[in-house]
C-alpha cells in the first residue's frame, strides 16, 4: 500500500509542475469494506497505526460510514429501522459531500458521529478531519455503485485503493 501511496503523491508533483499550479495535497483515500463483524473496524485502526509511522510519518484519519447512518428518528419515521445497515440508510449525498471536500483540501471537514452505547448518531458532536495525508474510510457499503444511474457519484468514486475483508464463518 504505501507503494501506492508514494506513486500517487509522485504523479501529482508531475501533475502540478506541468499544469504550473501550487503544489496542493489530496489525500490518499484506502476503503475497508466487509459484511458485518469481520473486523473492518480492527483492521482500519491497525491499517491506520502501521501508514502513521512507516516509512515516514504522515497524518492519518480513519472515518467510519456509521456515522452517514440516518438518525434513528429519520429511520423510524421513513419506515426504514429495519433496513438499517443497508445502502438506503445511510445519507450518501452527506457522505459523497463529505469526501469531496476532504479531497478537495479543505480544511476542518466534519463527519458525524455514531454510538455503538446508543445505536444512533451523537448530535452536534463531529470528528474533525484537517488535511489528512490518509483518509481510512470503514463501512458495510463503501464499495457499493448503486442502480448504474448515468452521471450518479459513488463513494467509490473518490477511493485510491480498496481493501475487502473476508472471513471463514465458524
Amino acid at each position: 500500500i504505501n507503494y501506492y501511496i508514494d506513486e500517487n503523491l509522485r504523479r501529482q508533483a508531475v501533475l502540478h509542475r506541468f499544469l504550473g499550479r501550487n503544489k496542493t495535497k489530496v489525500p490518499y483515500i484506502i476503503s475497508i469494506a466487509g459484511s458485518v463483524a469481520v473486523g473492518k473496524s480492527t483492521s482500519a485502526r491497525i491499517l491506520q497505526s502501521l501508514l502513521s509511522h512507516w516509512p515516514a510519518e504522515r497524518k492519518v484519519d480513519l472515518i467510519t460510514t456509521d456515522g452517514f447512518l440516518y438518525p434513528l428518528e429519520k429511520l423510524k419515521k421513513d419506515h426504514l429501522l429495519h433496513k438499517k445497515g443497508f445502502p438506503i440508510s445511510y445519507d450518501t449525498p452527506k457522505l459523497i459531500h463529505f469526501l469531496a471536500d476532504v479531497k478537495s483540501g479543505k480544511t476542518e471537514v466534519e463527519a458525524p458521529i455514531y454510538s455503538h452505547l446508543t445505536y444512533d448518531i451523537i448530535p452536534d458532536k463531529f470528528n474533525v478531519i484537517n488535511k489528512p495525508d490518509i483518509l481510512i474510510l470503514e463501512g458495510l457499503n463503501v464499495l457499493q455503485t448503486g442502480n448504474n444511474k448515468t452521471n450518479q457519484t459513488f463513494v467509490s468514486d473518490f477511493v485510491d485503493f480498496s481493501i475487502y475483508v473476508d472471513a471463514e464463518e465458524k
